[in-house]
């Protein structure tokens, strides 16, 4: 079912399945999502790929902030990124009755599903606190940082600065989901 789940854009019938009623699923689906995007959006910062790596190591100086990071780091990469984990199950088995005798009799099949939906609020907070801190960490060299280019770009020549390329943003097309890199 979990792949079924993974492939399903309806929720309507799943909701119905499990006796929820509609704005329950709605409102589930959307504290998922929401719960889901940050915690991907965290993540990515200290994931290897186009652009620049974080290190846990700029939390070092707050007393647990590392083992927070790496709690959320990892419940990024087991809740979201991939879920086929105890975060994620999906049961069948068979729905007995028992008559009066005692003789047992399948009348049907049982479906058991959860998934973890979202972190509570004491858990979003402190998400919120730990990239709130990590952006007190980056503002100043942020800051440092466009200061040099800034500096190295008055340094140029009139001759140098008509060489450079001018920066320009092209929204992607759908056929640029296939391609590789950038």
């Amino acid at each position: 079912m979990s792949l079924l789940q993974n492939v399903s854009l309806d929720n309507k019938p799943q909701h119905l399945l499990y006796g929820i009623d509609s704005d329950t699923a709605k409102t589930l689906l959307v504290i998922n999502a929401l719960w889901s995007a940050a915690i991907v959006r965290y993540g990515r910062c200290f994931h290897s790929g186009k652009r620049f790596k974080l290190s846990p190591n700029l939390l070092s100086d707050l007393p647990g902030a590392v083992d927070t990071h790496q709690y959320f780091y990892e419940m990024r990469n087991k809740h979201t990124a991939h879920t086929a984990n105890d975060f994620d199950q999906y049961l069948v088995g068979l729905a007995l009755t028992t008559d009066a005798d005692g003789k047992r009799t399948v009348v049907g099949i049982g479906e058991l599903r959860a998934n973890f939906v979202s972190s509570s609020e004491e858990g979003i907070d402190t998400l919120r606190r730990l990239a709130k801190a990590l952006q007190q960490k980056l503002a100043p060299l942020i800051l440092l940082g466009r200061a040099e280019l800034q500096k190295e770009g008055k340094a140029l020549s009139t001759a140098e600065l008509s060489t450079l390329s001018e920066i320009r943003y092209v929204a992607p097309g759908p056929d640029e989901v296939t391609k590789k890199g950038r």
